[in-house]
C-alpha cells in the first residue's frame, strides 16, 4: 500500500508525510421528390407523342413522374409548390371525372373528390409557346433544368430557371435540401419544424414547407439527427455526439431500462463492446516485484509498461510479450510516481528517499538526479513539448517546479501548500495540481498563472486529465471518483461502488476506445469500470488482496489494460483473443528458434 503522501515522514523532526466514413444509404423515393420529376421512357416517348388509357383526357405536352435516384430520402416527405393545388385546365396532364389514370403520381386523385397529384413540376410563368419542336415547352425546359442540376451544373440550371422562368422549387424546399446536403442541421431542423402537412391550414410560423399526408415529422427529424450524430462520431467529436442523444429519463422510457439492478448493466456492455472482445479475463500474472506495487504507466505508444513500489525499483516490461527489459534500481525508498515523456525517451521517478530521477528508457541509465528536497518528492508530469518536467513535492518551498531536460529549474510557483499529484493537459493549457487540504489547483501553463480553485470539501486521492484536455478525473477519498469540467467547472459525472481508501493512495483513470471508460482500484481489491457518459458499473473484477491500488488502461488497445496491488502483482487483463494471439505468438518463436538451431 502507498500510504498518503500526507502520512508520510521526512527525516527532518516535527515534519507531515482517455472509417470509414458513415454511408446512409437511402430508399429510392415513391413519391414525387420537392418539385423535381423525370420522365420516364413510358411517358414521353421519341417522336412526341403520349400515349394515355382510354377515357383520360391528354395535355398537349407529357407528365414527367421518374423518380430522380439522387435524392434523399427525406424529401420523399415533401410536397412541390403544385403538388399543393389540383390541377388547372390547360397544364400537362388533366384527368377526366370519373377516369383513372393507370400510372398514379403518389395521392393522386382519380375521381375529384381529393386534391389531385401535381401535375407541374414547380411553379411558372406565363408561356412563350406551348410546343418545341412537337413537345410541351415547358415539360422540356424543366427535364433540362433537371439534368443540369444533376449533374453540378448548378449555374447553369439556375440561368435556364431565371429565363425561362420555370422553378423546380420553391425558395424555401431548396433552402431545406440546401441544408441537408451541406450539413447545416440546424437549419434543416428549424425548416422541418416550421413545415405544415398537406391540405392542413397554416399558420403563422409556417414557412412554406409542405410535408405529404403520410410524412412522420418525428422520424424526419430523427434522420437528421442521426446522421449529425453518426458524422460527430467519424470526426471523433464524442463529446458533442453524446449531447444530440435523448435525456436520461427520455432514454430509459424508449429503451425499457429495468434499472441498475437488472439486465440493463449486460446489455450496455454488449452494447458498448463485444462481451466476448472486453478485457474481463486475467490473461497473465507478473510477480517479479519483492514488495507492493503502487503504480502501473504505460508508454504513450503502448509498447512498454513500467512499475514501482515499495521494494526501490523501477521496472519496465515489454508489451505484449511482459519480458522485463530494464529494472531501474538507483533508489533509497520507495517509488511513488513514475511519469513517461511524450516521446516514451525518457522516465522520470520521484522517491520517498527525497530525490526525483530522470532515466534514459530506452538504456535504464539513469540521466539525472535532481537536487534534495526536504520532503519526499510525491508527483511528476511531463510537459506537452517534452523539453521539460514538473514536480510535485511535500516540500512548500519547492511544492511545485518545472526543470529541464539537465535538472536546472526552468520555473518554481511559489507555493504555501504542499503538493501531493499533479497532472498537465494534452494540448498544454492547463496545469492541475492538488494539496493536502481538500482543494485543487489550476494553472494556465502557458502563462503559469493560477486560473482558479476548487473546494471538494472531500480528501482526494489521485487527479488525471482526459485526452480532450476537458475533464478532470477526481479519486475521493469516500469512495467517489468524480468527473470536472475544466471549463465551466461544475462536476458532469459520478462514479460510485468503490472504496477509495482511507489512508492509501488508490488511483483511478480513463480507458477503452476513445476513453469510453473509467477504471479504478479499490480498498476492497476489487477492480471497478463505469461507463465514462452514463456512470453505469458494467464491470467489477476481482483484482488483488487486501487492495488494487493503481489501473492503467493501454493506449493504444482498448481490450488490453494493467492492474496492481499490495500482493506485489502486476495483472494483465484482455480477452480470449488476446491470449490465443499471444500463444500463437510464442509458438511461432519456439519453432523458429528450434528451426534456426537444427540448421
Amino acid at each position: 500500500m502507498l500510504p498518503a503522501p500526507s502520512q508520510l515522514t521526512s527525516t527532518i523532526p516535527d515534519t507531515q508525510a482517455d472509417s470509414q466514413s458513415t454511408q446512409n444509404t437511402r430508399p429510392v423515393p415513391q413519391g414525387q421528390i420537392l418539385g423535381r420529376r423525370r420522365a420516364s421512357d413510358d411517358e414521353i416517348d421519341i417522336a412526341g407523342s403520349a400515349t394515355e388509357p382510354s377515357g383520360a383526357s391528354t395535355s398537349q405536352g407529357t407528365t414527367v413522374a421518374a423518380q430522380s435516384r439522387k435524392r434523399r430520402r427525406i424529401e420523399d416527405n415533401m410536397l412541390a409548390d403544385e403538388e399543393r393545388h389540383s390541377t388547372a385546365n390547360g397544364t400537362s396532364r388533366s384527368y377526366a371525372n370519373g377516369k383513372s389514370q393507370q400510372r398514379h403520381h403518389a395521392g393522386a386523385s382519380s375521381n375529384g373528390t381529393r386534391e389531385s397529384a401535381v401535375s407541374l413540376n414547380g411553379s411558372s410563368k406565363p408561356r412563350v409557346s406551348e410546343k418545341y419542336f412537337g413537345h410541351d415547352r415547358e415539360e422540356v425546359t424543366r427535364i433540362l433544368i433537371q439534368a443540369l442540376s444533376d449533374m453540378g451544373y448548378n449555374a447553369a440550371a439556375e440561368s435556364v430557371s431565371h429565363d425561362s422562368g420555370f422553378q423546380l422549387e420553391s425558395p424555401t424546399v431548396a433552402a431545406f435540401r440546401n441544408a441537408v446536403l451541406d450539413g447545416n442541421w440546424d437549419e434543416a431542423e428549424q425548416l422541418l419544424n416550421g413545415a405544415t402537412a398537406s391540405g392542413g391550414r397554416t399558420n403563422q410560423n409556417s414557412n412554406g414547407l409542405v410535408l405529404t399526408n403520410v410524412a412522420d415529422r418525428d422520424v424526419m427529424r430523427f434522420w437528421i439527427r442521426q446522421q449529425k450524430f453518426l458524422e460527430l462520431l467519424e470526426e471523433r467529436e464524442t463529446s458533442q455526439a453524446l449531447i444530440i442523444l435523448r435525456t436520461e429519463e427520455d432514454l430509459m422510457i424508449k429503451a425499457d431500462w429495468d434499472g441498475a439492478y437488472g439486465q440493463s448493466r449486460q446489455i450496455l456492455l454488449s452494447e458498448l463492446s463485444s462481451k466476448r472482445r472486453f478485457p474481463t479475463e486475467n490473461v497473465l500474472e507478473l510477480d517479479d516485484h519483492a514488495g507492493e506495487v503502487w503504480q502501473i504507466a504505460f508508454s504513450h505508444d503502448g509498447t512498454r509498461l513500467a512499475s514501482c513500489g515499495s521494494d526501490k525499483q523501477v521496472i519496465i516490461w515489454d508489451v505484449p510479450s511482459f519480458k522485463v527489459l530494464h529494472c531501474l534500481k538507483e533508489h533509497d525508498g520507495g517509488i511513488g510516481n513514475i511519469s513517461w515523456s511524450w516521446d516514451d525517451t525518457m522516465l522520470v521517478t520521484c522517491c520517498r528517499d527525497q530525490y526525483a530521477r530522470l532515466w534514459d528508457a530506452k538504456t535504464g541509465v539513469c540521466l539525472k538526479r535532481l537536487e534534495r528536497f526536504q520532503e519526499p518528492v510525491c508527483s511528476c508530469v511531463w510537459t506537452p513539448d517534452g523539453q521539460s518536467f514538473i514536480t510535485g513535492a511535500l516540500d512548500k518551498t519547492r511544492g511545485l517546479v518545472q526543470w529541464n531536460l539537465s535538472g536546472e529549474k526552468v520555473f518554481d510557483w511559489v507555493n504555501t501548500h504542499r503538493v501531493e499529484d499533479l497532472t498537465v493537459s494534452p494540448n498544454g493549457r492547463w496545469l492541475v495540481t492538488m494539496d493536502d487540504k481538500q482543494h485543487i489547483q489550476v494553472y494556465n501553463l502557458v502563462t503559469r498563472d493560477l486560473e482558479y480553485e476548487m473546494d471538494l470539501n472531500v480528501r482526494t486521492m489521485s487527479i488525471s486529465i482526459s485526452q480532450d484536455s476537458r475533464h478532470l478525473l477526481v479519486n475521493h477519498q469516500n469512495g467517489v471518483a468524480q468527473l470536472i469540467d475544466l471549463f465551466t467547472r461544475e462536476p458532469v459525472q459520478t462514479y460510485t461502488g468503490h472504496n477509495g481508501g482511507e489512508e492509501f493512495v488508490i488511483r483511478s483513470t480513463f480507458g477503452g476506445a476513445d476513453e469510453s471508460f473509467v477504471a479504478s482500484g479499490s480498498e476492497d481489491g476489487f477492480i471497478y469500470i463505469w461507463h465514462k457518459a452514463s456512470a453505469q458499473l458494467v464491470e467489477k473484477l476481482t483484482g488483488h488482496t487486501p487492495r488494487c491500488n493503481s489501473i492503467a488502461w493501454s493506449p493504444t488497445d482498448p481490450c488490453l489494460f494493467a492492474s496492481c496491488g499490495d500482493d506485489g502483482k502486476i495483472k494483465i487483463w484482455s480477452n480470449n483473443d488476446w491470449r490465443r494471439t499471444q500463444q500463437e505468438t510464442m509458438y511461432r518463436g519456439h519453432e523458429a528458434s528450434r528451426i534456426s538451431n537444427r540448421s
